[in-house]
């Protein structure tokens, strides 16, 4: 049985003009999702970004070793277990240095660290 098509136009998406100040904020700005297998260190480089991006003062064992856990890791269980369960969003500002003049100049990072378990995504 033949379908009928529709003589209506498409429906164009609204269109957002971006100001001068968006562009400039935005082309500082860099979001990370951060999703791989399980035990492949996701959690662990989410923690290398914090802590050389200076928003964490210590590196902690992923898996509690140490009795305090990653800080991504907030779950008692996910400590305990050494997995993340629950998807976990943050933020930090990394100073970047260009190579060809030296200037400084500061991107906003927002990082998602994800479980590794498929049944948890």
């Amino acid at each position: 049985m033949p379908t009928e098509v529709s003589a209506e136009p498409v429906k164009e998406y609204p269109v957002f003009e971006l100001t001068d100040e968006d562009r400039k904020r935005l082309k500082f700005q860099r979001n990370i999702g951060v999703s791989a297998h399980i035990d492949s260190g996701k959690t662990t480089l989410t923690e290398r970004i914090l802590y050389y991006t200076g928003r964490i003062r210590e590196i902690h064992e992923v898996r509690g070793r140490d009795n305090v856990g990653a800080k991504m890791d907030s779950m008692e269980l996910e400590r305990e277990k050494g997995i993340t369960i629950q998807s976990a969003a943050t933020f930090c500002d990394w100073v970047a240095t260009m190579p060809a003049t030296g200037d400084k100049e500061k991107y906003a990072i927002n990082i998602i660290d994800t479980p590794g378990e498929l049944l948890l995504l």
